[in-house]
């Protein structure tokens, strides 16, 4: 519609900005919170007047963790779980031949492989991080059949998009500890409730295993300022003749 009505559509990109940075660090935060129990355990044992105490916590250091996504978040979230010693194995839709080649061993001692199927990696992973955008085709990506795919005990990270996590299926995974920890920074899929904001009084919500945060990941002042020059820049281009950075609807033959 605005480009038939001769309106120029700009965007701002991940790259660039710190916005995959933010969210990728934003992943770490969650999952770093669920294997050390943040949320639950270490509370009551400050009340408790305990030193350390059981069960003990988890960390990323060597834990088999599979990514969702290689775009500008997850390839950088996969750096950094490397660098921090994690065996990463990320999953794309696109043909990973169309993407620059993904060094495999990282300073840290972590690895990075690739594969093509995610079914064929739930069954041995300890942490699911998902880090792809919604399309029709993966909505509901983890329901009930790929969370029971997942071994008893496995951790769900989501900064995507809600609907890729269906309702039912984690919530039943959380109550029955097939899931021992499920985040997200987008909401969840739900049949009825809007994904975002998300319902601060559901169940799922209040469930002492799980973490919901307001769509805060790529949220910080880096970011905001890079994103405002960016597009503080392409009005000023507009305004002297210019075209925009980052035109998305530019005719045939400009740019």
């Amino acid at each position: 519609a605005a480009s038939q009505k001769g309106v120029a559509v700009a965007n701002i990109p991940a790259h660039g900005t710190g916005n995959a940075q933010a969210t990728a660090e934003h992943a770490l935060l969650l999952s770093m919170m669920l294997l050390r129990k943040v949320q639950t355990d270490l509370p009551q044992r400050i009340q408790d007047g305990m030193l350390g105490g059981f069960p003990l916590p988890k960390t990323l250091y060597q834990l088999r963790v599979t990514v969702v996504g290689y775009g500008a978040v997850g390839s950088t979230l996969c750096q950094y779980l490397s660098s921090l010693g994690s065996n990463v194995t990320v999953v794309r839709r696109r043909n990973w031949k169309d993407c620059p080649p993904v060094k495999d061993v990282i300073e840290g001692g972590g690895t990075i492989r690739t594969a093509d199927c995610l079914e064929d990696l739930l069954s041995t992973t300890n942490l699911l991080i998902l880090a792809c955008p919604i399309t029709s085709e993966n909505n509901h990506l983890m329901n009930k059949h790929r969370i029971q795919m997942l071994p008893r005990g496995a951790l769900l990270v989501n900064v995507g998009r809600g609907p890729l996590v269906e309702y039912d299926a984690i919530r039943e995974a959380i109550e029955s500890g097939h899931i021992a920890g499920f985040a997200s920074d987008v909401g969840v899929g739900h049949v009825s409730k809007p994904s975002e904001p998300w319902d601060p009084h559901d169940a799922l919500t209040q469930h002492p295993h799980t973490i919901f945060t307001p769509h805060a990941g790529g949220i910080c002042e880096l970011v905001m300022r890079n994103m405002t020059q960016i597009a503080v820049d392409s009005i000023e281009r507009v305004v002297t003749g210019k075209p925009p950075l980052n035109w998305a609807n530019a005719p045939v033959g400009n740019s």
